[in-house]
C-alpha cells in the first residue's frame, strides 16, 4: 500500500487490472531502431545490466529482451502491471541463460546497491517523476559512465490528418481532459534537468542534465477496439465514472465509423513519432 500512497493521484488508475488489460491491448510498441541504437549507438552489450523502470506492462522490457540483453530488470509499483508483465516476459524469466527479473520499486527508491546498472530505460513513464529524488536514485544505481534512456511514443497529428477529429475527442475538448495530469507532450518533464543545470551542487553530483535526442517514425496498425482500449488506459480517463467513459467510447465508435478507412473496426495505419532522449552519469 506504499507505494500506491507515493504515487500521483491519477497514477492509482494503473493499480486495476482492467486498465492494465486495456494498456496491453491498445498501446502501442516501439520502433527497432530505437532498441538498436542501445548498442550502436550507446556502447551496450548483451552483458550489460538493464532496468526498465516503471516498466508498466512491459511493452518496451519485452524488446529489451528480444534484443538479446542477458541481465534485464523490469521495476514497477503496480502489482497489476507486474503481472501483466512477467506473462509478457515468461518465456524470457524461464530462460536460465539469462537473469530477467520483475520487481516492486519507485523510482525515488531503487532497492539496489549503488552502481549496479549500465542503462536505465523510461518507457512513456519519465513524465510521471520527474523531481530530484529520483534523478538522485538514478544517478545512485547508475555505473559511472551508465546510460539515461528516456523514450516516448508521441501521436503525430500531421501525420495522421483524416483522423484529426477523432483525436480531438480527448486531446483538446476540456470535457475529457486533465490538466493536472502529468504528460510527455507539455514538456514540464524537463524542467527537472533544467533545475540540475542551474544549481552547483546538483550539477556536480548528478548524471548529466544536457540531454541528447533521437527521433524515429513509428508506424503501428491499429483498429477502433484497439484504440478504445488505449483510450480506457490514460490514467485519468480511467478515473471517469462509467457512464461518462461509455460516452466516450460511444464517441470514438461513431467517428472512426464515419471513415471509409477505420469503419466496421478496419486496421489501419497510426504514426507516431518515437522520441529518445539519453544522457550519462559522468565519469569522476
Amino acid at each position: 500500500m506504499t507505494e500506491i500512497l507515493n504515487l500521483h493521484s491519477n497514477a492509482k488508475a494503473y493499480h486495476d487490472k482492467d486498465v492494465s488489460s486495456n494498456y496491453v491491448k491498445g498501446r502501442p510498441s516501439y520502433p527497432i531502431e530505437a532498441i538498436k541504437m542501445l548498442k550502436e549507438d550507446l556502447g551496450l552489450t548483451i552483458d550489460s545490466k538493464i532496468m526498465d523502470l516503471a516498466c508498466g506492462t512491459g511493452k518496451f522490457s519485452k524488446m529489451i529482451c528480444e534484443a538479446d540483453f542477458k541481465n534485464v530488470v523490469c521495476v514497477e509499483p503496480s502489482p497489476e502491471f507486474r503481472v501483466d508483465c512477467s506473462y509478457v516476459l515468461k518465456e524470457f524469466i524461464d530462460d536460465k541463460n539469462k537473469d530477467i527479473q520483475v520487481v516492486n520499486g519507485l523510482a525515488t527508491s531503487l532497492p539496489f546497491e549503488n552502481s549496479t546498472f549500465d542503462c536505465i530505460c523510461a518507457a512513456q513513464s519519465f513524465h510521471w517523476y520527474d523531481n530530484v529524488d529520483a534523478i538522485k536514485e538514478i544517478t545512485r544505481v547508475l555505473k559511472p559512465g551508465g546510460v539515461l534512456y528516456l523514450i516516448w511514443n508521441n501521436l503525430s497529428e500531421d501525420d495522421n490528418p483524416i483522423f484529426q477529429s477523432t483525436m480531438e475527442l480527448f486531446r483538446n475538448n476540456k470535457q475529457y481532459t486533465d490538466d493536472n495530469s502529468p504528460k510527455f507532450r507539455t514538456g514540464k518533464w524537463k524542467q527537472v534537468f533544467e533545475d540540475i543545470k542551474n544549481d552547483e551542487t546538483l550539477s556536480k553530483t548528478l548524471i548529466d542534465p544536457n540531454l541528447q535526442l533521437r527521433k524515429f517514425k513509428n508506424e503501428q496498425i491499429t483498429n477502433c477496439e484497439k484504440i478504445i482500449a488505449t483510450t480506457l488506459s490514460i490514467s485519468f480517463i480511467a478515473l471517469f465514472p462509467q457512464e461518462k467513459k461509455d460516452k466516450l467510447v460511444s464517441m470514438i465508435k461513431k467517428s472512426l465509423d464515419s471513415l471509409e478507412d477505420s469503419k466496421d473496426n478496419k486496421d489501419f495505419p497510426m504514426i507516431y513519432q518515437t522520441e529518445v532522449y539519453f544522457t550519462k552519469k559522468p565519469i569522476v
